[in-house]
Order: structure tokens, then C-alpha cells, then sequence
């Protein structure tokens, strides 16, 4: 499946994505991310709006991932993340 942000096609692969949500300081939960909303968001703001909100997202979710060990399901999904908004910056720039 492709979609298209700003003018780039980006592939998705159909691969779950997430992040951790805290609700406090000492709960959070996996929470998976719609990926068709996530890349809506994306479209309804100017280019470079875009490009900052998948940084946010990439980083987020690649300091996320480190809290998991490799084998951990949870892991796979949020590193999911990190890669398609690095997917999505790369198209958006460009690259």
C-alpha cells in the first residue's frame, strides 16, 4: 500500500505501529497508531510542519523502543514507528 504526503509517495507495508502513552508518572500503555490518521495528519499541515511533526514522532518513538529488549513484541512495533516516519522524512526531503 502507498500513500501519498505532499506529492511523495510513501510505502507501508500493512507492519503494526505504536508508541507508549503515559498517563502518569508511574503508568503508561502501548497505544497502537492508526497509520491512515497519522498520514492525514501529515497532509492537512504545510510541508515543513509535516517534516517537524514525523522528527517528533521518529524520535520519540526510537527512545521508546530502547526500553524493550529486541524480542519483545511491544519493541517491534513501536521501532515500526521510528521506520515509517523515517520512511515519510525521506520521501518529504527528497532523499
Amino acid at each position: 500500500m502507498y500513500y501519498e504526503i505532499h506529492g511523495k509517495q510513501v510505502e507501508y507495508e500493512g507492519q503494526e505501529c505504536g508508541i507508549l502513552v503515559q498517563v502518569s508518572r508511574r503508568v503508561r500503555f502501548y497505544s497502537p497508531i492508526r497509520v491512515d490518521k497519522f498520514v492525514e495528519s501529515l497532509t492537512t499541515v504545510p510541508k515543513e510542519n509535516a517534516i517537524e511533526k514525523c522528527e517528533m514522532i521518529r524520535d520519540y518513538a526510537a527512545r521508546q523502543a530502547g526500553i524493550f529488549p529486541e524480542e519483545d513484541d511491544t519493541h517491534g512495533k513501536i521501532k515500526n514507528t521510528a521506520q515509517f516516519a523515517e520512511q515519510v522524512l525521506n520521501a518529504l526531503r527528497g532523499n
